[in-house]
């Protein structure tokens, strides 16, 4: 692993203040320093990091550019190698192999085209996170607090420590010290408690379920709508509406989004429980506007049982038994990883075919614009079919929010 290509846009200024500083600054909170870092931007590459890590980093939500898995090549060193004692790492190199060269052999060419009928994009749901690759960051300064909350992740930091140690050395000293001793605030089990009972609404036979919404999303936007233009208050314009509120709010929400006024759809909230595999999570995430909560690492790993996908192009292949041997070999194997080492080491051999439930709360405006870019004709297969699921609920309470998602 090595950072190129790093540039910020000013943190020696704000070291040299904090060196001439009479504050005592290393117990500043975590408000304080993220508002220090605020006037700043830092851009880097991460090369040869591993797709775990990319996973998480680009899970705090910024600008992430990251090579595609169709790029990924069955070469020497294609992954990374925890520290593992001398049997297992046989076996860790044994599996791995194994699954790189089933996505050899599954997306083979012939002639220009795919000899087994399945596309690379398909092929690559057999590869664990120990698979290499390469990101582009560009970021506001104040994302390094939470890249460094991230780092210093109790659970997980034996994940980021050769990361954490060379972003480091790239910081101004005084801003290091800041930085190096950022602590993982959360109450972890607290919340992972709380989540379970909406996570357990969702299962593989109902991988898109509505959690909640406002009652009438077009009366919220309506009369969002009116706020701006009118001098009586909302409450005032639906009291003299009445029993026509509905019937208006529809006639208001048609207008302004025909008008292009989209904005205000920005009114119209909702939570979404989905479901899906890792490999549609990692393209899922880089729509950054939602607001998320995934399941934990450790959770997936527990779970001996969880659902994990197979493409239809596999599934009708002479590869589908040796697909699923594979998985279920894999599945062992970390799970004695999870026993034996750490969430962080037995996690590389998470499949992109494992599922995932995640938590996401938006607003019509920016789902309207997930929706039409998922649903084009050069998305992946799974996460159309998801969005499409949950395209067809929101359309079916609000067609004039979301009739003008829909494609061809």
């Amino acid at each position: 692993m090595k950072i190129t290509n790093y540039e910020d846009t000013g943190l020696m200024e704000l070291n040299e203040f904090l060196k001439e500083s009479t504050s005592n600054r290393y117990n500043f909170d975590k408000a304080t320093i993220k508002e220090l870092l605020k006037p700043y931007n830092v851009a880097f590459c991460l090369e040869k990091i591993n797709r775990l890590q990319s996973m998480l980093i680009c899970e705090l939500g910024d600008s992430y550019v990251q090579q595609s898995q169709r790029y990924v090549e069955v070469v020497e060193e294609s992954y990374y190698v925890p520290k593992l004692n001398k049997e297992d790492k046989k076996i860790y190199i044994y599996l791995a192999n194994k699954g790189f060269e089933l996505y050899k052999k599954m997306s083979e060419l012939e002639n220009g085209n795919y000899k087994h009928n399945i596309p690379i994009e398909d092929a690559r749901y057999v590869l664990p996170l120990n698979t290499y690759t390469n990101i582009s960051i560009a970021m506001n300064a104040s994302k390094l607090y939470d890249m460094f909350e991230l780092f210093n992740n109790n659970v997980l930091q034996a994940a980021f420590k050769d990361i954490k140690e060379v972003l480091l050395e790239l910081i101004p000293d005084e801003l290091r010290i800041l930085l190096k001793n950022v602590t993982y605030g959360k109450s972890s089990a607290f919340i992972e408690i709380y989540y379970k009972k909406l996570f357990d609404k969702i299962s593989p036979e109902n991988p898109v379920i509505e959690l909640n919404r406002f009652q009438n999303q077009e009366i919220r936007i309506g009369f969002g709508s009116l706020t701006s233009t009118q001098s009586k208050t909302t409450s005032e314009l639906m009291n003299e509406l009445g029993d026509e509120i509905v019937e208006k709010a529809h006639e208001l929400t048609q207008k302004v989004i025909e008008d292009g006024h989209v904005g205000v759809t920005e009114q119209a909230r909702y939570t979404y429980g989905l479901m899906f595999s890792l490999c549609s999570y990692h393209q899922q995430i880089r729509y950054r506007l939602p607001i998320n909560h995934r399941e934990t690492i450790a959770d997936i790993l527990r779970d001996n049982n969880r659902k994990f996908y197979i493409p239809a192009s596999i599934e009708k292949s002479i590869f589908k038994d040796e697909y699923i041997d594979y998985i279920n070999e894999v599945k062992s194997f970390r799970n004695y990883l999870f026993n034996n080492y750490n969430v962080s080491t037995a996690a590389l051999f998470l499949l992109n075919c494992d599922s995932i439930k995640q938590i996401s709360s938006t607003n019509a405006r920016i789902d309207c614009d997930i929706i039409k870019s998922i649903l084009s004709p050069a998305a992946q297969w799974e996460i159309k079919e998801v969005y499409q699921k949950k395209l067809d609920i929101l359309s079916s309470q609000s067609p004039t929010i979301y009739n003008h998602s829909k494609t061809d």
